[in-house]
């Protein structure tokens, strides 16, 4: 039994190591919006808003009515800017198929025709939160020091004593209250900074929002290469934002298993 609970120790050591790595990452992570920065660096209204879908309601008011612009056929009513540019209306025949189309972009035309009212600023419309995000992992980092540096005072008290022996107590009992504290607040308040950091990250229209609107929903070529180097940063964020939260829920279920190997030698052993 010792020998396994020794094992999920060792485990849960590597876990949080890990986690450490990870949290570094989010930090370095969301120092700086890619969304903002991608904005700053294109001012210019985008060639998308001549061919923005409108509002949702336009769209269920005219289920199979499609804009042809060139080659390109778009799912919506054609638009006065449209039609001057030499747009115009036409039809498909499987309503049922259009229909289907139209349930799956709904998200797409809500956020097409807000990225309009926006001057296609997509800053404005994916809100990361990425500023409140950035302070809670710094302030994970700083606990995690914190831990760090309870540990090496512990093994210095540790080796004060065995080189020293009681005279070490003039060392030991002022380092204690620090030892004391530290230990029990550190827990709370890595808990809560964990829990903000994953509201601010996951509320609203997030990273992962962008990521799917990105993929599923933009259709020119062009313009999903000029945002290809913005989405590869995102996506790697995204990535060990997730290895970051999946971890740290290992980490509390190995916490748990411990605690009860533990609690378990000890009744045995009295």
């Amino acid at each position: 039994m010792s020998a396994l609970a020794n094992c999920i120790q060792t485990i849960n050591m590597g876990i949080g190591i890990a986690v450490i790595v990870f949290t570094v990452r989010v930090y370095n992570g969301t120092k700086e919006n890619a969304l903002q920065l991608y904005d700053q660096s294109n001012t210019t209204p985008q060639n998308s808003l001549l061919y923005s879908t409108p509002l949702p309601n336009q769209l269920e008011n005219n289920l199979g009515k499609y804009c042809q612009c060139g080659e390109e056929i778009l799912d919506n009513i054609c638009s006065e800017e449209q039609i001057i540019s030499g747009c115009y209306d036409v039809s498909k025949k499987n309503e049922k198929d259009s229909l289907r189309r139209l349930l799956e972009e709904k998200d797409c035309t809500t956020i097409e025709a807000e990225l309009g009212r926006q001057n296609a600023k997509y800053s404005t419309v994916f809100d990361f939160g990425f500023e409140t995000v950035n302070k809670m992992a710094l302030g994970i980092l700083i606990i995690y020091a914190c831990i760090l540096g309870v540990v090496v005072l512990m093994i210095f008290v540790a080796m004060s004593v065995l080189c020293c022996g009681e005279k070490a107590a003039i060392i030991i009992l002022p380092c204690l209250p620090c030892i004391f504290i530290i230990t029990l607040g550190s827990g709370i308040a890595d808990l809560v900074l964990h829990i903000i950091l994953m509201v601010y990250y996951y509320k609203g229209r997030t990273n992962g929002d962008f990521l799917d609107y990105y993929n599923k929903c933009i259709k020119d070529d062009t313009e999903k290469q000029k945002l290809r180097p913005t989405y590869e940063t995102l996506d790697n964020l995204n990535s060990n934002v997730t290895a970051f939260v999946v971890l740290n829920f290992v980490g509390i279920a190995l916490n748990y298993v411990a605690s009860c190997f533990s609690k378990q030698n000890n009744n045995g052993e009295s």
